[in-house]
């Protein structure tokens, strides 16, 4: 008898009520391990079939990868991703692609916030400055994410932090001077991180009461306290089974 070389060669004879495994892996000695069963709809023990009792290694998951500026959509919003992810990663960061307009925090109807837009950009004052961990900033974010997630998942939203600016997105030297060469700034390369943005608000990693700024021009300021020129633009961290689909480039 030649040894199967593939799962899908072996035949399991069984008698008596219906068994169903999930977990199926070939060894190397040709038996092959079974886990995640049930008989007749009862779960049983996992175990291994045929030619010895090797223990087989752990089956280790795959997930979508993602990588820094895909678009995407879920739960009918749109965003971008953050950060890398790789296959063995079952969690992605998602910023929104464009930052909370009026019209968005009043539909949350948070009791005493009231928000008013600055200019006919509509970039949304607060009022005074006050930093992220009690400000309204951070009430605006916990409420939109109640809305913004599908029903069914689960996920935790914020600010966009400044390890996650330094660990994946590349600044470059522009004039800031129009021609003149007088005057050189930094900005981000990726312009989808500030293009018509008009200025919105991060967080440091570990010190919430720091806030850094990202302007229209891409560039990145620190600041003690938020500003009410600053706008909100929710970070959203998923896990990969949401429904999130890949939008063209």
């Amino acid at each position: 008898m030649v040894a199967p070389t593939d799962i899908n060669q072996l035949t399991i004879e069984y008698s008596g009520d219906e068994v169903v495994c999930t977990t199926t892996q070939l060894n190397s000695d040709s038996s092959v391990y079974l886990a995640r069963c049930t008989v007749g709809g009862r779960s049983v023990e996992g175990y291994t079939y045929g030619k010895g009792e090797t223990t087989p290694k752990p089956i280790t998951p795959t997930y979508t990868s993602y990588q820094v500026g895909d678009h995407v959509s879920y739960n009918g919003v749109t965003y971008y991703v953050i950060e890398d992810s790789d296959t063995t990663n079952n969690k992605v960061k998602l910023l929104k692609e464009n930052p909370l307009t009026k019209t968005e925090i009043d539909a949350l109807n948070l009791s005493g916030i009231t928000v008013t837009e600055s200019n006919s950009y509509g970039k949304v004052q607060y009022g005074s400055s006050v930093d992220y961990s009690t400000s309204t900033v951070k009430q605006v974010v916990d409420a939109w994410k109640n809305t913004a997630v599908a029903s069914g998942d689960t996920a935790t939203a914020r600010l966009i932090t400044k390890d996650e600016i330094d660990d994946n997105f590349t600044m470059e030297e522009f004039d800031c001077c129009g021609g003149c060469g007088f005057c050189k700034a930094n900005r981000f390369k990726d312009t989808w991180m500030y293009n018509n943005q008009y200025n919105y608000w991060t967080i440091s990693e570990n010190d919430f009461s720091f806030i850094w700024r990202i302007s229209d021009s891409g560039g990145l300021d620190g600041h003690y306290n938020i500003t009410n020129s600053s706008m909100v633009r929710p970070v959203l961290e998923l896990n990969k089974s949401a429904d999130i689909t890949k939008l063209a480039s």
